[in-house]
């Protein structure tokens, strides 16, 4: 798979209207869980959760930008 294709299907992953859904409830509920926690170890692991979550979102989003940047590149060219 070619990063214009890795763009694209990361696009298309993340306007799904589900996907978004899903990754906003995880969101809120690794939130709600944290902040409601008492003990140290599993607030630390929730921290860890969401962090991971949100490389997950970010590593998506670049494989969209590194595409469009390619395709731009290739205009110009």
């Amino acid at each position: 798979m070619n990063t214009e294709q890795k763009g694209q299907a990361a696009k298309n992953f993340l306007a799904h209207p589900i996907v978004q859904l899903t990754l906003d409830e995880i969101e809120e509920q690794l939130h709600e869980l944290w902040a409601s926690s008492n003990e140290a170890t599993e607030r630390d692991e929730l921290w860890y959760t969401l962090k991971g979550l949100n490389r997950f979102k970010i590593l998506l989003d670049s494989h969209v930008q590194n595409a469009s940047f390619e395709s731009q590149e290739k205009s110009d060219a």
